[in-house]
């Protein structure tokens, strides 16, 4: 008997020339999973319907990056009578935020099943299809799988698990089938390791032998007509990335590596500090770095339309989104925040405090993240516009891309690893590689001792992380109680999420 699968329903304009051979079915059209399922191609368009799942407002495009996250982290001015007023005082409950948090848990949880989905179907058709697709796509699906099992942990579950127990805590249901069945919650350990497993998995399939798969630091663009085995690998192209970005390797043990901070342990921490190292060390096989700090002039382009506000660069992965610039319309302009309650920018006290300026403070006058990614607006110049996603009414060069994962964010691994370690010269170091890579000309001195350090990554995290909702994450996975922008302290009662109503009642969940 055929079962039926209904297609993303998304407009089919969003796709655009280097990817209209992924998906060509009407987006309104049901069809047989027996007859999608039964080719590479029909794999191609499962994924590609997942990353559209991921660019909606609830998810990616809006919620889980610059907006409903970096409400959270106290980066925005409060508005008086908005919405978000019940963001900003972590009312999860109430009726205009709760809206998000179900929004996050359930799409999230939509796209796991999408991913199981796959994964089942890969292995009932393994036969049908070419070896190497086999191993990519399912390596893809198992990173996405991971990687939105733990941003559910990271929202609805603890923070700061380096110094707390949790051994008499569940975790959220990790789910690894396609099925109705109510998956049970597990011990965080056993969520830990089902994640590590995953993402092992995936490692070794997008690794390949000797690499072959690790389309990353091939240097031959035939690669992706004529794989390993005269294979047609169009789909994974790594040359068409800033339009059609894939998850790779790199992707997936830059992943494993936030599992690892996150779990906190030493171990992990190491492994975290060796995933970090590897990235640092990639070259393809030309001989050539397989990433760069973006250049100057590509940030300070006297054209606004051209610069790189993204520093894409740097981008391990990214998310496409075609529609970028209709999903955030005006929210990004400071001028006249009063004409309406959709508007998120700093405060000018706030800017000054993040990236250090103002009262004969100069540290962060000569930073790329403040002189090029910020800008005074409004009658008084004092609301700070966040610059770094603005798409320019749709003519930017360098839009319609959201960074999920970047360079950086693996030097400041290595920069907390190090402190913790003991090697605090090592951690400014690497903090002060990322400084002069963002324009600060003064470094670090090599006698701050461990408290100064711990300091100045927090500040780093602050000023690299605005719009991309990274710093509510990292604030939780280190407890910090005093941020700024909020004059109460935070907890778990601001820090976890609550499971939605629903999925308390029907689930017999338990969250605290």
């Amino acid at each position: 008997m055929k079962t039926k699968l209904l297609c993303f329903l998304i407009p089919i304009s969003i796709f655009i020339s280097s990817c209209e051979d992924w998906l060509k079915v009407d987006s309104q059209t049901e069809i047989s999973q027996d007859d999608m399922f039964s080719t590479d191609e029909g794999f191609h368009a499962a994924l590609t319907g997942v990353y559209i799942g991921m660019a909606s407002t609830d998810l990616y495009g809006m919620h889980l990056t610059w907006h409903m996250l970096d409400y959270l982290s106290h980066y925005y001015c409060l508005i008086s009578g908005s919405n978000d007023t019940y963001l900003h005082s972590h009312d999860y409950k109430n009726a205009r935020v709760y809206p998000y948090v179900t929004g996050a848990w359930n799409g999230l949880y939509n796209l796991i099943a999408n991913c199981n989905n796959i994964l089942e179907k890969l292995e009932e058709n393994r036969s049908k299809l070419d070896p190497i697709n086999y191993q990519l796509v399912k390596g893809e699906a198992l990173t996405l799988r991971a990687y939105f099992h733990f941003d559910l942990m990271r929202l609805f579950g603890y923070g700061n698990l380096r110094n707390r127990d949790v051994s008499t805590k569940k975790a959220i249901p990790y789910v690894t089938k396609y099925s109705k069945e109510i998956t049970p919650q597990l011990s965080y350990e056993e969520t830990f390791t089902l994640l590590k497993n995953d993402l092992l998995e995936a490692i070794n399939l997008l690794y390949g032998e000797n690499g072959e798969n690790c389309y990353r630091i091939t240097g031959d663009d035939d690669f992706f007509d004529n794989g390993p085995n005269g294979d047609d690998l169009s789909f994974f192209s790594y040359f068409d990335y800033e339009t059609c970005p894939r998850i790779d390797y790199y992707v997936a043990k830059a992943l494993l590596a936030r599992v690892y901070m996150w779990e906190g342990t030493d171990e992990g921490y190491q492994k975290a500090f060796e995933i970090a190292q590897e990235w640092f060390q990639t070259e393809n096989d030309d001989g050539q770095d397989c990433w760069d700090w973006v250049s100057r002039s590509r940030v300070t382009n006297s054209n606004k339309l051209y610069r790189d506000r993204t520093f894409s660069q740097e981008h391990i992965w990214h998310l496409f989104i075609v529609n970028l610039n209709d999903i955030i319309g005006d929210w990004l302009d400071a001028s006249n925040p009063n004409a309406t309650y959709q508007r998120v920018f700093l405060t000018e006290e706030v800017a000054w405090k993040i990236f250090e300026v103002g009262s004969g403070n100069d540290v962060g006058v000569s930073d790329y993240r403040y002189s090029y990614l910020l800008e005074p607006q409004g009658s008084g110049l004092n609301n700070y516009a966040t610059l770094k996603l603005d798409q320019c009414g749709g003519e930017s060069t360098y839009g319609q891309i959201i960074p999920l994962i970047s360079t950086p964010e693996m030097f400041y691994i290595c920069a907390e690893v190090c402190m913790e370690q003991g090697k605090l010269t090592d951690a400014i170091n690497y903090l002060n590689t990322v400084r002069q890579a963002r324009g600060i000309t003064n470094n670090l001195e090599e006698t701050l001792n461990y408290d100064e350090v711990r300091e100045e990554i927090l500040k780093e995290y602050r000023k690299e992380f605005v719009s991309l909702g990274q710093l509510f994450y990292f604030y939780k996975r280190w407890g910090v109680k005093d941020i700024v922008g909020y004059a109460k302290g935070m907890g778990d009662a601001e820090y976890v999420l609550p499971y939605p109503d629903e999925e308390v009642l029907s689930g017999n969940r338990i969250q605290f």
